[in-house]
């Protein structure tokens, strides 16, 4: 089978965002990174310097080299200079490290006519979410990572879950928050000036399904926060703040303390939902009182002030506004306002800080491989090329690399005039390919 077309493919991988830094332009020889160059450090300096950046990549290769996810995950560093709470850390990894059942086993449940074992499984998570300090937040986990995927594939298979077990609570949030996904997904990103009429009709028909679906399901088992936190992002789509409210109320009903209700509560309070950044502080503040109990609630500590100021857009040309990503993530964030701040940053240039932030995303999220491919040429410009060079080679390695990230791939090889490399990348695209096309 023929390779695609080079140039066409090199014009649409220029719309993937991945960077090529003018460091990493003409090859492996990245800009070398003398340790003994310090920058000021402290809250007030706008970037790492070489020597921090230098130090506290040693610290993230050591950890990456360790197999076991979770103690992976604890071994890595805190940003230099930074005073994240180790408790809060470790909390982090437990969380995001936690053991659920692959969804290619919950697939083989359902095809094999066993969706009562899926039921039982599901049932077993929240009663320890709810019953053990270590698993506080288990379901929720389980359902926001296995029960995101729009696609029809997906939404047949919970039809035959929901067949099999018509009265299963469980099967109608995860229908629910499969028709939520699809109003996000008609929705669309844009202003709602921007936004065709028809878009919004589209989103409101699966918003009426989830609403249905939800309602069911806590009329059958109340206790099931995933369709709470489901019915407020519903309610932030529609305007209807007493849905909001219901829901959260309910919620914490059944659970003070959940993370996810307060991380949704947060998210409803954003200016752009008609909330402000004094209700944004507010909840936090509210959410502190449960700290005690569930170190996850710290996570939202910085979330009011990396909204204020907008690190998920990076004003890169003021250096006060630069330096906000290191005075506001000082304390550790959620993983979204870390992945938001690390492309923000990785599509300004801004290596020392990049690389430092989307190590940090990769800690919570080993198995990104798309943001492991945009690290490449940030670990190059930090002189780092034998260890980017591994990268790329792993990824071609891995038997069900993902295709997209293997495109980027080819756009950094080429970038680095690595011709061979390039040709072992359109190798594996031709591999990664269905047959017949």
């Amino acid at each position: 089978m023929r390779s695609p077309c080079l140039k066409v493919l090199t014009i649409a991988l220029m719309s993937m965002g991945v960077i090529i830094h003018p460091a990493s332009a003409k090859g492996y020889e990245g800009k070398p990174v003398n340790a003994a160059h310090q920058l000021a450090a402290g809250q007030g300096a706008p970037s790492f310097s070489d020597g921090e950046v230098h130090d506290f990549l040693q610290q993230v290769h050591r950890a990456e080299a360790i197999s076991d996810p979770l103690q992976r995950c604890i071994a890595y560093p805190a940003p230099p200079g930074s005073h994240w709470s180790a408790a809060v850390a470790q909390a982090n990894c437990a969380y995001h490290m936690q053991p659920v059942m692959p969804y290619q086993d919950m697939k083989a449940l359902v095809e094999s006519g066993r969706a009562a074992e899926l039921d039982a499984y599901l049932k077993h998570a929240q009663q320890k979410q709810l019953t053990r300090a270590d698993s506080r937040s288990l379901l929720d986990y389980i359902y926001f990572s296995r029960f995101l995927d729009p696609s029809t594939e997906a939404l047949n298979l919970i039809e035959a879950w929901h067949r099999q077990q018509p009265k299963s609570a469980f099967a109608l949030t995860a229908r629910g928050r499969v028709y939520l996904e699809r109003a996000w997904q008609d929705r669309g990103g844009q202003y709602a000036s921007q936004t065709p009429p028809e878009n919004f009709a589209r989103m409101e028909h699966w918003l009426q399904l989830a609403r249905k679906d939800l309602d069911q399901a806590i009329a059958i088992d109340p206790k099931i926060i995933a369709a709470y936190s489901a019915m407020m992002s519903i309610g932030m789509l529609e305007g209807d703040q007493a849905y909001v409210a219901n829901a959260s109320r309910r919620a914490l009903a059944v659970q003070p303390g959940n993370f996810y209700i307060y991380g949704v509560r947060v998210l409803v309070a954003e200016p752009k939902w008609g909330g402000s950044i004094d209700e944004m502080k507010r909840i936090v503040q509210e959410a502190q009182t449960h700290a005690k109990d569930n170190e996850l609630l710290k996570l939202l500590l910085p979330a009011p002030a990396a909204y204020a100021a907008n690190l998920s857009g990076c004003d890169c040309d003021d250096a006060a506004k630069l330096s906000a990503y290191r005075r506001i993530l000082d304390q550790m964030p959620t993983v979204e306002v870390l992945a938001a701040s690390a492309s923000a940053l990785d599509k300004a240039g801004k290596t020392q800080l990049a690389v430092v932030y989307q190590s940090e995303v990769l800690r919570f999220r080993q198995s990104d491989d798309m943001l492991r491919v945009k690290r490449i040429p940030n670990l190059i410009a930090s002189g780092e090329k034998t260890w980017a060079k591994k990268e790329g080679d792993d990824l071609l390695a891995k038997p069900s690399a993902d295709p997209a990230a293997v495109s980027a791939l080819i756009q950094v090889y080429m970038s680095l005039g690595d011709q061979e490399a390039v040709k072992k990348a359109f190798a594996k695209m031709d591999e990664l390919r269905p047959k017949g096309r």
